[in-house]
């Protein structure tokens, strides 16, 4: 059948009219996932492959929707034939592919909807329980990373993207505490920030994305804490100068950081020292380094001097005493000391180059 459709340009127009590919998708997830094989995957692709070459977007549409991302069949097959279907989708279709007709088809709410209801780690708002579902935690974390990655492209590749994708990922933020859910999207907006930036910042604006990070500044997972932080740098070295200033100057926003930070922990670990120091010379990485610290960049400046009260309230919060007592508060009050014996050295070589 595939065969006969990818070279016959009245298969193709029949196949189109009739809806065929709506019946085959129906007796598919009505029939037994056996028949779901990786070959039966990979003869869809190559249909796909065609499809995008020979610039048929009605029949392209078609195949995408009614077959390649009906999740709700795919879901019960092996995960190597999950993982090959969403990998090909990130570095074939949405990635390799110049055609609008497969972005406007693999479009990010699209791709939200899809983490949500069917790639969850631990069910919340939206997911729906799926029967026949056999993923491990670490098998959806890694069909969750080409999802990703093709919603990353198909705002990259779109000039301007819509407001209702940047608006997706921000409201899956807001109703979605799970750490495994929230860190992925965070980078997802890390990402863009740092490289896509003049298309997004406008409609991030827009819809007031700040306050989402700063939402994300009071949850209890510090690598949510962190990453939000890390956007928030991004955004900042990305907005115009005196919109940042004004942020910086008069709104208080890094006074607000302290605040959200103090508010969550007695510590100051490596990982928030690595993290706030990245602002201060504004050298924003993608990852969270938390087993040793950062060297400094031999060239770095201070670039936003106002944190560095932030960082001083921070490492000299005195430690509450919790239900360990006054040895947890002794364990925070060293962890702390490490931290600000590292800031004071590193701060007196970044001053001198100031």
């Amino acid at each position: 059948f595939v065969d006969l459709v990818k070279s016959s340009a009245t298969c193709q127009s029949y196949v189109t009219t009739h809806r065929s590919l709506l019946v085959i998708s129906h007796l598919l997830f009505k029939g037994r996932v056996e028949f779901l094989t990786e070959a039966a995957l990979e003869a869809f692709l190559s249909l796909g492959r065609t499809l995008v070459e020979i610039k048929h977007a009605p029949l392209l549409n078609s195949l995408i929707n009614d077959i390649l991302l009906r999740s709700e069949m795919w879901v019960r097959t092996p995960v190597n034939v999950q993982v090959k279907l969403y990998s090909t989708i990130s570095t074939e279709f949405v990635g390799g592919s110049d055609s609008c007709d497969v972005r406007q088809s693999l479009n990010v709410c699209r791709i939200i909807n899809l983490l949500r209801e069917y790639y969850w780690v631990t069910p919340e708002n939206g997911a729906l329980c799926v029967e026949d579902r056999a993923l491990t935690p670490e098998d959806v974390k890694s069909i969750r990373a080409f999802l990703i990655l093709s919603a990353k492209q198909s705002m990259m590749r779109s000039r301007t993207p819509e407001t209702e994708d940047i608006s997706s990922v921000l409201s899956y933020l807001v109703t979605n505490r799970s750490e495994e859910h929230v860190v992925d999207m965070l980078q997802l907006l890390l990402a863009l920030m740092s490289e896509h930036h003049a298309a997004i910042l406008p409609k991030f604006d827009e819809l007031g994305g700040v306050k989402v990070l700063f939402k994300m500044l009071r949850h209890e997972v510090e690598s949510v804490r962190l990453y939000s932080l890390k956007t928030i740098g991004a955004y900042l070295n990305a907005s115009p100068a005196k919109q940042a200033q004004k942020l910086v100057n008069k709104s208080g926003i890094f006074t607000v950081v302290a605040e959200y930070l103090a508010s969550r922990s007695d510590r100051v670990t490596i990982a928030t020292y690595n993290v706030l120091m990245e602002l201060l010379t504004n050298h924003i990485s993608r990852q969270i380094t938390g087993d040793r610290f950062l060297d400094t960049d031999p060239e770095a400046k201070i670039k936003y001097p106002q944190l560095l009260e932030v960082v001083a309230v921070l490492l000299l919060k005195r430690p509450s005493l919790n239900e360990e007592g006054s040895e947890q508060a002794l364990l925070d009050s060293s962890a702390n000391m490490v931290v600000c014996k590292q800031y004071l050295t590193t701060l007196l070589l970044v001053l001198q180059r100031s």
